[in-house]
């Protein structure tokens, strides 16, 4: 019992570790390369839970124009959206007009809505300027961030003039915007290549807005012949508001999603979404620690940028910096070429799982489970002093400090024993073990890989032995 009380606060202290991680990080959620983007964002607490009703204006825009096609919620939830939107106009003299809610949904253990708004000008997103709204039970927010321009970057002729020409001639920008793009991927195209490509359009989410998408594409940039676009508006590094075509372009492990500004001829910002968080994986989430507890979820954008800046995932198979997860059913000591289960299209870790089924029907769940829990207990771990300095397991360590080349090697359903687990804790420079057995005393058997508090035992046996004498000290 006390051990599952203490998982159960692990679980709070990683969500509020990982929340303050996400307002004050600087990288997103996805492998993020130069250029990137994050303009300042304004956090705010509020100790007295504040009641925005008070904040409302004659002219506010009933919630019904700010939602697109998002407004299918509980009266409960229509409120509490309405309520921040009063809070951005009344708090922030943010004008409802550039409000647009993104998403909106309410937690079922706390009660807290938490509200989601991106700014939107001429009928254009600004793809960083982002606005969370968080209230509670009663209605009141306890706290906010947003990252809006200010009006003295959005007033003026020259953003309108602007966004009118790259709307006028789109297929010509699109041309010259990816173009920049296949010259910063070194896909090995030039202006011929690009010569033929069709554009075709269709509505977007947003007022104003559409989706494009560019076909003809040379196979060396795009094996598909094809990616997607939109015109968008970005706040840049000299703190201007300037249009950019946010382009989505897919190559074998790779899912580039890219922004290009139409007036300067440069890549505003660029990421890939193929690696690190963005992979998903349907696992049982933090806050479940087995299969009797609760039922998986499809969850994408787990890590913590300051404790894993590359992400989780550095290949499309269960291994990466902090840990490499495969099963073991000989029981051996090599893992290298072990078997470990292949995402899906998108970097989706999705397997089937049947509990009433014995283990090796599901090995690939198990795998991915094992892999899910032992990242989080690296990331929670980091965020509070087990950092690479510290002697922590990692295979790159990005401060230079510390020994690295001793991410953990975690073993499911591993034949070499029964109804147990272990976790091997050489100093600093080695790599960790972590062996997760099967447990024979049920029909089924029942694989202690996923039990969550059982791995999270094991890795704590590891952090004590780092910690207890320093980390090149193992005895």
């Amino acid at each position: 019992m006390a051990l599952r009380v203490l998982v159960g606060l692990c679980a709070v202290a990683l969500a509020c570790a990982l929340a303050a991680d996400a307002v004050g990080g600087s990288a997103g959620r996805a492998r993020r390369f130069r250029p990137s983007i994050d303009p300042p964002r304004r956090f705010t607490v509020y100790s007295n839970p504040i009641d925005a009703t008070g904040l409302r204006r004659a002219s506010s825009t009933p919630v019904s124009a700010l939602v697109g096609g998002r407004g299918r919620w509980s009266q409960r939830l229509a409120n509490n959206v309405q309520m921040a939107a009063w809070y951005l106009e009344g708090a922030h003299n943010i004008p409802a007009t550039t409000i647009h809610i993104a998403d909106a949904y309410t937690d079922d253990l706390s009660g807290i809505t938490h509200v989601y708004a991106q700014q939107v000008v001429e009928g254009l997103a600004v793809t960083n300027g982002l606005a969370n709204v968080n209230i509670d039970s009663n209605g009141r927010v306890i706290s906010s961030s947003e990252s809006f321009a200010p009006d003295s970057q959005l007033i003026g002729s020259a953003l309108s003039k602007s966004i009118q020409a790259a709307r006028a001639s789109a297929t010509d920008s699109l041309r010259a915007a990816v173009g920049l793009l296949a010259t910063t991927l070194s896909a090995g195209t030039d202006e011929r290549s690009l010569a033929n490509i069709v554009v075709s359009s269709a509505p977007g989410d947003l007022a104003g807005a559409a989706t494009h998408t560019i076909s003809g594409l040379p196979a060396a940039l795009s094996p598909s012949g094809s990616c997607t676009a939109a015109l968008e508006l970005i706040r840049t590094s000299e703190g201007q508001v300037a249009p950019v075509w946010h382009i989505w372009l897919q190559q074998p492990g790779h899912w580039w999603n890219a922004h290009v500004n139409t007036d300067l001829g440069r890549v505003e910002a660029l990421s890939d979404w193929a690696f690190g968080a963005d992979a998903s994986y349907r696992v049982l989430p933090r806050t479940v620690l087995s299969p009797d507890d609760g039922e998986r979820q499809l969850l994408r954008g787990q890590s913590s940028s300051k404790a894993s800046p590359q992400g989780w995932v550095t290949a499309d198979v269960t291994t990466g910096n902090n840990v490499w997860a495969q099963s073991n059913p000989s029981g051996g000591d090599t893992w290298e070429t072990n078997y470990r289960p292949r995402a899906h299209s998108g970097m989706m870790f999705d397997y089937p799982f049947d509990k009433a089924q014995e283990p090796t029907k599901y090995t690939d769940y198990a795998v991915t489970q094992l892999f899910y829990t032992v990242n989080l207990m690296h990331d929670l771990s980091y965020l509070y002093g087990f950092t690479e300095a510290a002697g922590n397991f990692q295979d790159v360590n990005f401060s230079g400090q510390g020994a690295g080349g001793d991410y953990v090697v975690a073993f499911a359903q591993d034949g070499s024993g029964m109804n147990n687990a272990m976790f091997l804790s050489p100093p600093d420079g080695q790599h960790g073990v972590m062996t997760m057995f099967l447990w024979n005393q049920t029909t089924p058997m029942r694989d202690g890989g996923l039990e969550q508090d059982i791995v999270i035992h094991e890795f704590t046996h590891g952090i004590s032995n780092r910690l207890t004498g320093g980390p090149s000290n193992a005895d």
